[in-house]
């Protein structure tokens, strides 16, 4: 077996938003990541400065169909 000096990751908390087409509210991508950041900091109950690093993800139906 191989072992490999990586770094433990966890998920802790998740949040979402509405799926907006951004554009056509006055929301945009940035209002948005934000948004569904904060929402899974308070999901985890975990404070800004206790967050290295967060990820977000983007799917909207017209990008991903088929």
């Amino acid at each position: 077996m191989v072992e490999y000096n990586k770094p433990r990751v966890f998920v802790v908390g998740n949040g979402m938003t509405r799926f907006y087409k951004p554009g056509k509210h006055d929301y945009d991508y940035h209002t948005l990541s934000e948004i569904a950041i904060r929402r899974a900091m308070r999901d985890a109950n975990i404070k800004y400065d206790a967050v290295e690093a967060a990820y977000c993800g983007y799917v909207y139906g017209d990008s991903t169909c088929g």
